[in-house]
């Protein structure tokens, strides 16, 4: 049976947002070729440049320089890396001890956070009221819009009442 990739694309987008994210993995730590990201991945080295080439276009990577030259033949490889500002994450942390928040950047450097002791709540709905001011509060005081941001993530060590 011939698979047409026009009959499912859900499934066709998810692959390469699934593509996208291990890109930006491997850049995550490190500028990196388009070379070693095919390597580490096991993507062709054309699904690596069309993806690249992509998020370069959007605004998300750009071309740092060229890597250091080696002893191996060929052309001297161009360092991607990521534009850090380009989005932000939210993080909220909840403890027994207090409750956390934080703005990050896509090179996960904190711009921006502040914590309060738990005992200072009275209630969920106030923690709740909280959290969300202080999330405005803090992307207001660094001048991040909120519609830079393209996730949050709450972690919590474990059963909290």
């Amino acid at each position: 049976m011939e698979w047409n990739m026009g009959q499912n694309p859900l499934n066709v987008q998810a692959l390469k947002n699934s593509n996208r994210a291990r890109v930006l993995e491997c850049i995550r730590s490190q500028p990196i070729s388009r070379i070693e990201i095919s390597r580490q991945t096991g993507l062709t080295k054309s699904a690596v440049t069309m993806l690249t080439n992509e998020m370069i276009s959007e605004g998300l990577l750009y071309e740092l320089g060229f890597a250091e030259k080696t002893a191996n033949p060929g052309r001297t490889s161009i360092l991607l890396d990521i534009v850090a500002d380009y989005a932000y994450a939210i993080g909220v942390t909840l403890h027994r001890r207090y409750i956390g928040v934080c703005i990050s950047d896509l090179k996960l450097s904190c711009i921006a956070k502040t914590q309060r002791d738990i005992a200072f709540f009275t209630s969920a709905d106030e923690t709740v009221q909280w959290i969300n001011s202080t999330i405005n509060a803090l992307l207001s005081q660094v001048g991040i819009p909120l519609s830079k941001c393209v996730g949050i993530g709450i972690s919590s060590p474990g059963p909290l009442d």
